[in-house]
């Protein structure tokens, strides 16, 4: 946690510094008009629209079916375990 924090406040800082401060007093000639903002807005959305509806349509990562496969039958393995390697100290003792 105190490692999420200090990343935070890091993070926090390098887009005050890099995005807010530059943004208020005009240093960036790119920005500079509400029309190339809304521009660049536009393509990072349609960036994002695209890139999360191809998630969508191809149903995600090629490996999830398999760690849902492998974590199915590690727990399957556990309680296959717990049935017949009983070594609980009432086991144990008798």
């Amino acid at each position: 946690m105190l490692a999420l924090s200090c990343g935070s406040v890091i993070l926090a800082y390098v887009s005050w510094r890099y995005v807010e401060q530059p943004f208020r007093k005009g240093a960036n000639s790119l920005l500079r008009s509400t029309t190339k903002v809304f521009a660049v807005s536009s393509v990072f959305t349609l960036f994002f629209l695209i890139f999360g509806g191809y998630g969508h349509i191809s149903d995600g990562s090629n490996n999830r079916g398999l760690i849902m496969q492998r974590l199915h039958k590690d727990l399957y393995v556990r309680e296959f375990q717990e049935e017949c390697f009983d070594f609980s100290m009432s086991r144990i003792e008798s």
